[in-house]
């Protein structure tokens, strides 16, 4: 595929996000609140499309491209099990909350595991940082397809963290 057509596909994903929103903002609030409540319908879809992310790269790049590339798998998977509060699920208080490590009340089994994911997590974005940092500022650079679809998805999930439990983070 050329430049050109992958840009298409870039601007019709966003139309997508954009119309997603649109629809959702006039809905009534029991229909919004189920849409997008912890566990709803677009958090479950988010995660599936995380776990579609590390097949596909399964089926298309085969075992070599897992072996030379487990930290990209390793990360993307995590994203989908954060967004199946898989950080939360399976322990007293949540992995990723500052809380869980500084407590007495934790057992220190649950803060091995949270610890192992958590270094799972710096060895994969390190790995990333290493490997690609030059490459993705370059492509960047040149407006290359590949550092343009990462830069879209990177802010995408710095949004979608930010918006993520708003009117929980907003409430008095």
């Amino acid at each position: 595929m050329n430049k050109t057509r992958y840009f298409s596909i870039y601007a019709l994903l966003a139309f997508a996000l954009i119309m997603l929103a649109f629809v959702v903002s006039f809905l009534g609030p029991t229909q919004s609140a189920f849409l997008l409540a912890e566990s709803g319908p677009i958090e479950q879809l988010s995660a599936l499309g995380y776990f579609c992310c590390v097949f596909y790269m399964a089926v298309r790049g085969g075992r070599a491209y897992l072996t030379r590339y487990s930290y990209l798998v390793v990360l993307i998977t995590f994203f989908g099990c954060r967004e199946l509060d898989f950080d939360k699920r399976f322990t007293t208080v949540g992995v990723l909350k500052s809380r869980f490590y500084l407590s007495t009340d934790i057992p220190v089994f649950e803060k091995l595991i949270g610890l192992i994911v958590i270094a799972l997590i710096i060895w994969s974005v390190a790995m990333i940082v290493r490997n690609h940092i030059l490459s993705f500022l370059e492509g960047l650079r040149l407006v290359s397809v590949e550092a343009t679809g990462v830069a879209a998805a990177l802010l995408l999930l710095g949004f979608s963290k930010s918006i993520d439990g708003v009117a929980r983070k907003l409430a008095p």
